[in-house]
């Protein structure tokens, strides 16, 4: 299926695009730069996918930071379904860089030693600022998007405009008649607000099979907020079928923006990704012999790289420990080397929200398995059912302590008293989340257990290839 894309739409077709259609796509070019952070949420056959991300724009072209999802970047192996902790780099963040002055794109996993050069038409990064144009977000180069759309929607004929209350719609509708599928008609729906700058509220796809009535085959809503002067994408829900009665759905939530400020860069280019010098870099259709390796300004051969090299007698003994350092930080998530004991988890002794977090974490470091899964969320269960029961109790008491913080001078000493009073208060939920952590204690296994002594700092976790 085709998706409407954020580029400049090709002599004829661009002819056939109703002005509306057309503005909106303007609209989401309107800025030359931005900084964002958003998660996103895909489900599918393979199963929930849910990330953050930040993103940089400069003009056409992109950078995407991965920063995996609430647990930082943890993979898990095909064959144990257990996560990939202790290894160099495995739970480094993932950067892909699509930059379209130069034609090119790459993917770099800090910490995994290789990097990948290629086009973008082979990229793997979203650019966000296509999404609410398809009721499920897809990744294709912009070229192969406007061919689609030639060949979904060629003529004139297929594109009209109507009004429906305030808003305006375009309707793009055809038959098909071809080998690989029943002959049907498709029918796609924008629905336009024009009050907010012909921004894109929905999109709705419908299929008909010949003597049937049409079915709705996807569907998305997207909500905006009005950052720095444009109406941005804050909120995106879509869902459309795939195959074998399958359904893809996804989620989109904006965190923070940024639009068109002096510090953002005005181009992305790959030095901006930090690749190490000797870094392998090879490309999606390359075999071994593509190989070549980062020179620390672009690629070259191996027999180039190893006749420039610097001996390594010759390189500052911090830079290299500094490196090493760096990639074995990247065996585990940053919540791993947190010495308080509670998984990087700021407040969440008093916190029942955050005891679920918690408790997954505790899975996740010591490779439970589904049984201790199982029974560990019995614990958090009945554990947090008794704090929150105790916090709503207290919560008027709670409420005024809060709101009396708040009119107070942050160095005055009845601030402290409240404090105090606030911090007795919440004692007994402390109490209940140490119970907890003690209940969780005898599900582990006495192998589970040794995890323990495991390297708790960066440098110290250098032992493990």
């Amino acid at each position: 299926m085709p998706i409407v894309v954020l580029c400049s739409l090709a002599e004829g077709l661009q002819a056939q695009v109703p002005d509306a259609l057309r503005r909106s796509l303007e609209l989401r070019r309107s800025f030359q730069t931005a900084e964002m952070r958003y998660r996103l949420k895909l489900v599918g056959p393979w199963g929930d996918n849910f990330r953050n991300f930040e993103s940089r724009i400069a003009g056409a072209s992109y950078m995407v930071i991965d920063r995996g999802d609430d647990d930082g970047i943890i993979t898990y192996s095909a064959h144990t379904g257990l996560p990939n902790l202790g290894m160099r780099g495995a739970c480094a963040p993932v950067l892909e860089l699509v930059d379209r002055s130069s034609g090119s794109a790459w993917y770099f996993q800090e910490g995994s030693g290789s990097a990948t050069s290629q086009t973008p038409a082979e990229a793997t990064a979203l650019d966000i600022r296509t999404i609410g144009f398809e009721p499920f977000p897809l990744i294709s180069d912009p070229s192969v998007m406007i061919e689609n759309w030639k060949q979904f929607f060629p003529s004139p004929g297929h594109w009209r405009v109507q009004e429906s209350g305030h808003f305006t719609q375009v309707v793009a509708e055809r038959d098909f008649d071809v080998k690989q599928a029943p002959k049907h008609r498709q029918r796609w729906v924008w629905t336009i607000d024009p009050s907010r700058d012909d921004v894109v509220v929905s999109i709705v796809i419908e299929v008909a099979l010949q003597d049937q009535a049409p079915r709705t085959w996807g569907k998305g809503e997207t909500t905006y907020k009005r950052i720095d002067g444009h109406w941005i994408p804050c909120a995106f829900t879509g869902w459309r079928e795939g195959k074998k009665d399958e359904v893809l759905r996804a989620e989109y939530e904006l965190l923070e923006a940024s639009l068109d400020k002096e510090h953002h860069p005005r181009t992305l280019t790959v030095d901006m990704l930090k690749i190490p010098e000797g870094t392998f870099v090879g490309s999606p259709s390359g075999g071994r012999r593509d190989v070549r390796v980062w020179n620390g300004n672009s690629p070259v051969s191996r027999e180039e790289w190893l006749e420039t090299k610097r001996p390594p007698a010759n390189q500052s003994v911090d830079t290299t420990l500094a490196g090493r350092q760096k990639a074995d930080h990247y065996r585990y998530p940053a919540w791993w080397y947190d010495d308080a004991g509670l998984n990087g988890l700021k407040g969440v002794p008093t916190d029942p929200n955050e005891w679920e977090a918690y408790v997954r974490r505790w899975c996740i470091r010591h490779e439970a398995n589904e049984k201790q899964r199982t029974a560990a969320r019995g614990i958090l269960d009945d554990c947090r059912k008794e704090a929150r029961a105790y916090l709503e109790k207290h919560r008027p008491e709670l409420e005024k302590l809060e709101s009396r913080q708040n009119t107070l001078d942050p160095s005055s000493k009845e601030l402290a008293a409240v404090q105090a009073q606030q911090d007795k208060l919440l004692q007994p939920v402390s109490a209940i989340f140490d119970r907890l952590k003690a209940r969780l204690e005898p599900l582990l296994l006495q192998k589970q257990a040794t995890i323990r002594s495991q390297p708790t700092s960066a440098a110290a976790s250098s032992t493990r290839p």
